[in-house]
């Protein structure tokens, strides 16, 4: 069985578990739980930067930038194209959308 790693879950195949069925925690529930302790301390330090700094409406503007360059294939803008411009929009949209902010 497969089941995520809350306590109810743990208790509930406790019988299956006994009889000798593997017990397996699913991978998305695992890796979400490790980045959670490896980066909300790194995220809420970064988020609290940017609220001192008032970057917010400036890194607005420029996902608003990014996604306009996304969607027409000849516009060049100051990113160019390519895997920079797509890392770029994933690390502002992280920044502005992500968990806790």
């Amino acid at each position: 069985m497969v089941r995520d790693l809350g306590d109810a879950g743990a208790k509930a195949v406790t019988a299956l578990r006994a009889r000798g069925i593997p017990d397996l925690v699913c991978h998305y529930h695992f890796l979400a739980a490790v980045a959670k302790k490896l980066f909300d301390n790194p995220y809420g330090k970064l988020r609290n930067l940017l609220r001192r700094q008032r970057l917010r409406t400036d890194l607005t503007g420029l996902l608003r930038e990014l996604r306009h360059s996304r969607r027409s294939a000849a516009h060049r803008g100051r990113f160019g194209s390519g895997p920079v411009r797509e890392d770029l929009l994933a690390l502002v949209l992280w920044v502005l959308e992500g968990e806790g902010s």
